[in-house]
Formats: C-alpha cells, sequence, structure tokens
C-alpha cells in the first residue's frame, strides 16, 4: 500500500476555481489516462490486483495505490499515469457531468438531504468557499475542463512536497528501483 500526502487542497483556489479545483481528481479519473480511456485502463489492468487514485481535502493532496506484491511494478506504473499524464477528452468529461447531474435528482428529492444543505448554509453563514454536502447541477456546470487539469497538474503533477508512506511485504532491494524509476 502507498500514501503520498501534501499540504494543499482545494482551499488554496477561489471562488471562481472552487468546482473546477473541487471535482478535477473525479474529472480526470473519468476521462482516463495518457492514451488510455477508463475503459481501456481497465482491459490492461485486468487480472491485475491494482488501484491508483488521487483526491483533495480543504487542506490536502491525497495519492494513494495499493497491489499485490507481484504487481507492485503495474501499481507504480498505472500511478504514474494517472498523475503524470491526465487524459483530456471532452466526450467523457460532458458523459461525467451529465451522469452526475441525473444521479441529483434522486438525491434532491429526499427531504433530509434539503434540511442538511440549508444547515450548512446557515452555518457557515451563506460563504460561498464553504463546503457543500450536497452538490448541484450549477456546481457540475460551473467545472471548467481547462482550469480543473491545470489544477490537477499543479497539485498531482509533480512529487515535490509529497511524504510518501509505503508498506507491505516487499524487500527494500526489491522497491527502491522502483522507487527511483
Amino acid at each position: 500500500m502507498l500514501r503520498g500526502l501534501k499540504k494543499g487542497g482545494t482551499n488554496n483556489y477561489g471562488i471562481e476555481d472552487k468546482y473546477s479545483a473541487q471535482y478535477s481528481p473525479a474529472v480526470i479519473s473519468a476521462m482516463g489516462a495518457a492514451n488510455f480511456t477508463p475503459t481501456d485502463l481497465e482491459k490492461v489492468i485486468a487480472g491485475k490486483n491494482i488501484k491508483a487514485s488521487a483526491s483533495f481535502t480543504g487542506i490536502q493532496n491525497n495519492v494513494s495505490a495499493s497491489s499485490s506484491v507481484k504487481d507492485l511494478e503495474s501499481m507504480f506504473q498505472l500511478l504514474y499515469l494517472k498523475l503524470m499524464h491526465p487524459r483530456t477528452d471532452e466526450a467523457l468529461f460532458n458523459a461525467y457531468k451529465e451522469k452526475q447531474i441525473t444521479q441529483l435528482q434522486f438525491l434532491t428529492a429526499n427531504p433530509q438531504l434539503g434540511f442538511v444543505d440549508t444547515l450548512f448554509t446557515v452555518l457557515y453563514n451563506n460563504n460561498p468557499l464553504a463546503p457543500s454536502p450536497l452538490p448541484k447541477p450549477e456546481h457540475y456546470n460551473a467545472i471548467k475542463l481547462d482550469r480543473a487539469m491545470d489544477i490537477y497538474r499543479n497539485e498531482f503533477g509533480t512529487a515535490d512536497g509529497y511524504q510518501f508512506f509505503i508498506v507491505g511485504n516487499v524487500s527494500q532491494d526489491a522497491i527502491v528501483p522502483l522507487i527511483e524509476t
């Protein structure tokens, strides 16, 4: 298992970039990496026990990956692709937004979620940078693809500032060359 942490997060961005920053890891994940769509990536890693992802909180960036011992090199390769070579695909970006907006129709039917949304609005005194417990269609419509890509590359495109933690049943002699590569 690998975990990387770095100070940063969505709070480094202003109101104009709030949703582009907040949803950039999900947008990138929905478009794939390098020349691979998400479906292509699934085919490439079929039969391997590997995962890799990036995420934000308000104050930190998170990178995580896991694999079996025999798939360790593939895990590092997948993580490298996802972090260093995010893929831009406008059709998949639009499909991601449509899917999220459609799912919101079912969520907004629950009155408890409306209460929570109102509670956050009151607690944060209508602050436009406050966290949103329930996304709204306008949040997804406010995502600018180019800006989301820039934010993702800025936050995840280099290992500078990250602290990495790696645990597992692997020798130091085996893992050091993979890390260096």
